[in-house]
């Protein structure tokens, strides 16, 4: 199949949400947190964040750490529900605190900005440092951030440029 045109990309995304739409339904979490991410992208469906927001959530229920996170996401932007920075940080740090790193990212920058919780910079470079630890090239750049301007730990320019090397891919 070639997918360079539009039909047959929107065929292939649309035979995807159907399978995932089945899987869902007979209760596969990780499905159901997939097909909130095609609604939330349109893809093989029409856009709509709520129904993105309804599946996150209910995958989230379910014990999904990725829905926990989308989740937060949704809340944190407004997407298929208000803005709740709040119930945003809960959610990314529930997910965080089971390991998942984007969600180590996402807790770290509401710590950093003091968005839905208290400011600290101590604890945002714990959770830059955790999600870097997995590889989020992010959370690499900002622990390399952290560490030149000594915000949340000690100044140490060497770790610095070892994590900025481990954002882009250049490990020294």
């Amino acid at each position: 199949m070639d997918l360079s045109s539009n039909d047959e990309l929107f065929e292939f995304e649309n035979a995807k949400f159907n399978q995932l739409k089945e899987k869902s339904k007979n209760g596969d979490v990780n499905a159901l947190n997939e097909l909130g991410i095609c609604h939330y992208y349109g893809r093989g469906t029409e856009q709509s964040f709520k129904e993105a927001y309804n599946c996150f959530k209910m995958a989230s229920i379910k014990g999904s750490i990725e829905a926990m996170n989308n989740l937060g996401v949704c809340l944190y932007l407004g997407r298929g529900t208000a803005i709740n920075k709040s119930r945003a940080f809960q959610r990314f740090m529930m997910a965080a605190n089971k390991g998942y790193h984007s969600a180590q990212y996402n807790t770290a920058v509401c710590l950093f900005n003091g968005e839905g919780c208290e400011k600290s910079q101590n604890d945002s470079f714990i959770y830059f440092k955790k999600a870097a630890e997995q590889g989020n090239k992010r959370a690499c750049h900002w622990t390399a951030l952290c560490y030149e301007h000594g915000v949340g730990v000690g100044r140490d320019i060497e770790a610095a440029i070892k994590w900025e090397s481990r954002a882009i891919g250049e490990e020294v």
